[in-house]
């Protein structure tokens, strides 16, 4: 069977873990090896490291089988140092990350709901040149001269400039809320 061990053993420790495993299995990283064994074998490097193991002794035993699986076999000392499947934790915290006093209670969900269709409309303002709407009918592939984005923004700021409403989102917000729209 092929098997990988994995080491996370410290101060002396992993001085002897290294000695027992390089005598068994080819070295692939600086604690992980590689071997094809038998299970006599397999069970006679548990009990060598079992025998020389102290309190800083982290050992696992992980068989690889096809198709990209591996099965955990056994752990030998620490077992803290890895987690339930025998894997190595990269990165731990004791902060909390979900910030579930702010992110869960969709206090802001009516503001992001009225701004997304905000930016959806002037988007697609963007789009409503007959330039654009021809370029789209015949399929054609050539850039804009004016990216409609831009011509997206331009009609917000037109629309800001119309109301005056420079240092007062509120102002631009009814203007536009309440269809005051000078068409000529």
């Amino acid at each position: 069977m092929m098997v990988l061990f994995i080491s996370q053993s410290m101060k002396k420790a992993q001085l002897v873990v290294r000695r027992i495993l390089d005598q068994y299995a080819n070295r692939v990283g600086s604690d992980v090896w590689r071997t094809v064994i038998t299970a006599e074998g397999l069970e006679t490097v548990k009990v060598l490291l079992k025998k020389n193991a102290s309190k800083n002794t982290a050992v696992a035993c992980h068989w690889i089988r096809p198709r990209n699986r591996d099965d955990l076999l056994w752990i030998v000392g620490h077992r803290d140092a890895f987690d339930e499947n025998g894997q190595v934790p990269v990165g731990s915290t004791t902060r909390e990350l979900m910030h579930r006093e702010w992110e869960n209670d969709w206090m802001y969900l009516p503001f992001v709901s009225l701004l997304t269709a905000l930016a959806a409309l002037f988007h697609d303002w963007g789009k409503a040149s007959d330039y654009f709407q021809k370029k789209l009918a015949e399929g054609d592939l050539t850039a804009d001269p004016f990216r409609h984005e831009w011509i997206s923004c331009k009609i917000l700021e037109a629309v800001i400039r119309c109301s005056s409403a420079w240092d007062d989102d509120r102002k631009w917000l009814s203007y536009l809320s309440e269809g005051h729209f000078n068409l000529e």
